[in-house]
């Protein structure tokens, strides 16, 4: 696979994680609970709580760990980096480790560097639309879109997750599986993962500053 087709893939699963990571918070060590359904009722008032608290960030930054296991592999791979959003079109992911390079969105625009390598072409419009729906769902307007997905709603305890199959069989060929856990006592999520048949994807967030100041450059297309 060429360079340009790993960021590609790279890019497409970072964008598909932020859709279901709108209020980013720390990750707290939870008992392990048994998972219920959540009654219609109940789930819409989740999901309004955690669309108002989204709706109040202006600006966020934070650290991000991601591992990925695979189920042939007795290993983890093992990525970190930084996260930066404006509202309410603006984002930048910024991967420190194992390799530097970082994706820009920017009022339609988008950009990837590494290196001096600068893609402002082709393969960002591959996820333009995928980024649009991304700050939508960052600015707090829209948390599940069932036309893509189909979702499944459990809770144990403090801990609300969500589960999405998708629709699309483009995106299937991705995952099999987007999963996320909320903290209900923040109202912000824990974890969300990705699942490809028996191999995970998982990301965590920590260190979150919201409403901060955020300088303009890191967003610069």
């Amino acid at each position: 696979m060429g360079k340009r087709n790993v960021w590609i893939e790279r890019f497409w699963q970072m964008l598909l994680w932020l859709v279901l990571g709108m209020c980013l918070g720390g990750g707290r060590p939870v008992a392990a609970q048994e998972f219920v359904p959540v009654d219609p009722e109940h789930q819409q008032q989740l999901l309004e709580e955690i669309a108002r608290v989204s709706a109040g960030i202006e600006t966020l930054e934070c650290s991000f760990v991601q591992r990925k296991t695979m189920a042939v592999l007795a290993e983890t791979a093992e990525a970190a980096g930084k996260m930066y959003y404006r509202k309410a079109d603006r984002m930048r992911w910024e991967y420190l480790q194992p390799e530097a390079y970082y994706f820009v969105i920017n009022a339609g625009k988008s950009l990837m560097k590494k290196g001096e390598v600068i893609d402002r072409g082709g393969s960002a419009r591959i996820f333009g639309e995928i980024s649009k729906m991304i700050l939508t769902c960052i600015s707090g307007q829209q948390l599940v879109d069932e036309q893509k997905f189909t979702p499944a709603y459990t809770q144990a305890g403090d801990i609300f997750k969500i589960t999405l199959v998708p629709k699309n069989r483009r995106m299937l060929q991705m995952m099999s599986a987007l999963v996320m856990e909320f903290d209900m006592r923040e109202h912000a999520i824990r974890a969300v993962e990705m699942w490809q048949g028996e191999d995970v994807t998982r990301i965590e967030f920590k260190d979150k500053q919201v409403n901060g100041r955020l300088d303009e450059a890191l967003f610069r297309v």
